[in-house]
């Protein structure tokens, strides 16, 4: 979908070969399915109630909640990820919240934030049990790295390296590096 608005998806691929991508559509929604999504530069959109995994790539104000499976943002603001299950990641983003979401059981990291990351809330998640960090912030290449994030009212258990890793090693409970105004 190129250049729409007002936009309902709601479709279950029988075969799992479709992939749906926005681009350039706002105020539109997709639940339901069972497709890979895909946005890019799209605004005011809901994302619910899908199996996938999905990727982000500048956009904005759009509402990402009770999906099962990976959500990849890069240069996305001001979204909302609620109530989802999988891991989260996001590279280069600022004042999106991440809130009530289940990060366990995963391969990686539950919840990664790299790179020039700025306002991030992270709130009331489950980040158990995954084979790396359960919540990591790393710098990207140079001086970018996250700041003013927000770490509250988090369960984080059982994860193979650390609960929270900010660029270290993996041999501490919590551990920030780099960090600029960070709250937990």
């Amino acid at each position: 979908l190129v250049n729409c608005s007002a936009i309902t998806v709601n479709y279950s691929d029988p075969n799992h070969k479709l992939r749906i991508i926005f681009f350039n559509t706002n105020s539109s929604s997709i639940s339901n399915t069972n497709s890979n999504i895909n946005l890019l530069n799209s605004y005011d959109n809901t994302i619910a109630d899908n199996t996938f995994s999905l990727s982000m790539q500048a956009s904005s104000r759009n509402t990402i909640q009770r999906n099962i499976g990976s959500i990849n943002l890069q240069d996305a603001h001001n979204n909302s990820i609620i109530g989802n299950k999988g891991w989260i990641e996001l590279l280069a983003c600022s004042f999106n919240t991440i809130e009530g979401n289940n990060c366990s059981g995963q391969g990686g990291n539950g919840i990664y934030i790299s790179g020039t990351c700025i306002g991030n809330s992270v709130i009331r998640n489950e980040v158990s049990n995954n084979e790396q960090s359960g919540i990591r912030l790393r710098s990207g290449s140079g001086e970018y790295y996250p700041n003013n994030t927000i770490i509250i009212g988090n369960n984080i258990t059982g994860n193979g390296f650390v609960g929270i890793e900010h660029l270290g090693t993996g041999f501490y409970g919590i551990e920030l590096d780099y960090s600029v105004n960070t709250l937990i």
